[in-house]
């Protein structure tokens, strides 16, 4: 089910009217592919999809030959066009119009380009790159992304109307793309939406609402606590909000209502399917052995009940002497800032990444997250462990 982002969508619908190539960045599993599926589908805008995963793997040109062709399938309008994916259909469907000869002759690009007009008729069209992060750190690739925007408004290539959208992960899309070229030619062709974030606390709500109310007919007991728990545990992550939502739904089902036990044998369902890689990454950081004061495990608790994306040793030491006080008083330091950055935030396994230019930290990955939540508790003895 998909829950409106009016902000970006509103965005979204005036870079439409430009001739930019739209930039889409957010986290992994924040709903970038997810928004704009949905939002070319309820626009019967055709699209075509290069995965630059890939591009970086097998190259740029193998990319867009494996492309595959997405069109809706709720559009009722009549158009002439038969079964098939990938570019060896596309290449088919184009040759009914031009010669081979002259398609072997065109360039890959253009050959994608001419596919995508002529599946997509009269509609407005798009390529979308997706997964842009793949190549973040490939020149040659990134140089002939460069390459397609810059050919898209050459009258020859922009003779097929055909839009760009690049979807990634980093913040500074823009940036990374424009280094591979002339940069101003480059940023003057780019228009990059909002930040395609977390799920509000109201969009999530409205999402597990529908699912297990109106879809489902399911009761939820104790409703605004349940769904809170459900928000804390996911973080609001839109793929996370889903998959958990759908584990808790599997017993729902059998019990007709979301219960605190339906809910807690699905969030053992979800950590098990979903989380179990992330469980191991964090096991080896926290103390092997219980100590008076578990002050590497406070600071993961910690990092848990964090709410903002970006976070300071001071933000992580106020939760811990507001939860553990007895391991605070009478103590002039508490060693967390040594902990950060010396045991979470270095090495292959670490779970925290410094910020350039700020003396901030970040999550290094959102499951990260969500796994310490469900999974790093504390005892009835003050105590911390890790659940299996």
């Amino acid at each position: 089910m998909y829950v409106s982002r009016r902000e970006i969508e509103g965005r979204f619908e005036s870079a439409l009217g430009t001739s930019h190539a739209i930039l889409i960045y957010g986290e992994s599993g924040n709903g970038k592919s997810w928004l704009y599926k949905e939002f070319f589908s309820s626009r019967d805008v055709f699209f075509c999809v290069v995965d630059l995963n890939t591009a970086r793997s097998e190259g740029f040109d193998v990319a867009l030959e494996e492309a595959y062709i997405s069109e809706p399938t709720d559009i009722k309008k009549k158009r002439t066009r038969k079964k098939g994916v990938g570019l060896r259909y596309v290449f088919t469907a184009a040759a009914e119009v031009s010669s081979e000869s002259e398609l072997l002759d065109v360039r890959v690009f253009e050959r994608l380009l001419r596919s995508i007009r002529t599946l997509a008729g009269d509609r407005q069209a798009f390529v979308v790159f997706d997964n842009l992060e793949q190549i973040a750190h490939s020149e040659d690739e990134l140089r002939k992304l460069a390459d397609c925007i810059i050919r898209v408004d050459n009258e020859r290539y922009a003779a097929y109307e055909v839009r760009m959208l690049i979807v990634g992960t980093p913040g500074d899309l823009r940036e990374i793309i424009a280094r591979h070229g002339d940069v101003n030619t480059l940023t003057n062709r780019m228009r990059t939406l909002p930040e395609v974030g977390r799920m509000t606390p109201q969009e999530a709500k409205k999402l597990l609402q529908r699912g297990f109310k109106e879809f489902l007919g399911l009761r939820i007991e104790s409703e605004q606590k349940t769904l809170d728990k459900i928000l804390f545990l996911s973080d609001r992550v839109a793929e996370q909000v889903h998959a958990l939502a759908l584990e808790i739904a599997n017993f729902a089902v059998e019990e007709g209502a979301v219960s605190n036990r339906v809910v807690k044998l699905g969030t053992d369902a979800w950590l098990s399917d979903s989380l179990a890689a992330v469980k191991d990454q964090i096991r080896p950081l926290m103390n092997k052995k219980k100590k008076d004061i578990q002050r590497v495990d406070q600071v993961i608790f910690s990092l848990g009940q964090i709410q903002s994306e970006n976070f300071s040793h001071n933000d992580v030491e106020s939760i811990i002497e507001k939860n553990f006080p007895d391991t605070v008083s009478g103590r002039s330091g508490l060693g967390v800032s040594h902990i950060m950055k010396n045991r979470l935030s270095d090495g292959d396994g670490r779970i925290i990444v410094p910020n350039p230019n700020s003396p901030t930290y970040r999550i290094s990955n959102a499951k990260i997250r969500m796994a310490i939540r469900a999974c790093v508790v504390i005892e009835k003895d003050g105590t911390i462990s890790m659940k299996d």
